[in-house]
């Protein structure tokens, strides 16, 4: 991997759509992705890599909005059963055509996110904060709460019902964008639902989440 990303970002900018196409040009996305998913198959080295790449050229904020496209939300469609979901989003995440951000916390005083079946449909309504990648990002995998127990859902940013609340001004991490999501009676596929309720969710939450904190951990001591 190259030290030096011609890519135009600075600490006072944020990633562009473009810049992410070009981050898939150059093969930076989907780096641990295994081969006949269409990845780089380079596991949890390439990751790392990349990570300590990303640490000496720009600030924190760049290795996290990878970790969270590359690692979590890749990883979850990595790990689903759902294949038809899987062939349709990860060749354009790899891409950088479709970008992932997460959508894992409500805040303190805000209900749970829910997912409600409706015949071969879910409804999902929630507030969701600090979503990274979520200005830019086409993807949302969010957590809700579905028969009583978490599950994931993948959502279209642009399914009628989205929006973003608030675009978080931080301190630190400036080149990742950051936002807050509602989610208004919105309506997806079932096949969206990447991890099922009850010890799936849990053996794939552990999964992907340990990874994606080995990455932030690494980047610390870069």
């Amino acid at each position: 991997v190259d030290d030096s990303l011609p890519l135009g970002i600075t600490e006072q900018s944020t990633v562009s759509k473009s810049q992410w196409l070009e981050f898939g040009q150059q093969g930076f996305l989907g780096l641990g992705v295994p081969k006949e998913l269409g990845g780089q198959g380079l596991g949890q080295l390439g990751a790392f890599v990349l990570s300590n790449t990303l640490s000496k050229t720009l600030d924190v904020g760049l290795s996290l909005g990878f970790h969270v496209h590359n690692d979590v939300a890749m990883g979850w469609l990595v790990a689903t059963q759902q294949q038809k979901t899987r062939d349709r989003f990860l060749p354009e995440m790899l891409k950088g055509r479709l970008i992932g951000c997460t959508c894992f916390t409500e805040h303190g005083d805000a209900p749970m996110t829910t997912a409600e079946k409706n015949g071969d449909k879910l409804i999902v309504n929630g507030h969701k904060a600090f979503a990274i990648n979520g200005v830019n990002a086409d993807l949302c995998f969010l957590t809700a709460v579905l028969d009583g127990k978490l599950c994931t859902v993948l959502v279209e940013k642009d399914t009628p019902g989205v929006s973003i609340d608030k675009v978080q001004d931080k301190l630190g991490a400036l080149s990742v964008d950051q936002a807050d999501i509602t989610f208004s009676n919105v309506e997806v596929s079932e096949g969206n639902i990447v991890s099922n309720p009850g010890l799936q969710q849990l053996m794939h939450w552990n999964s992907v989440m340990t990874t994606a904190r080995a990455h932030v951990v690494f980047d610390a001591f870069m």
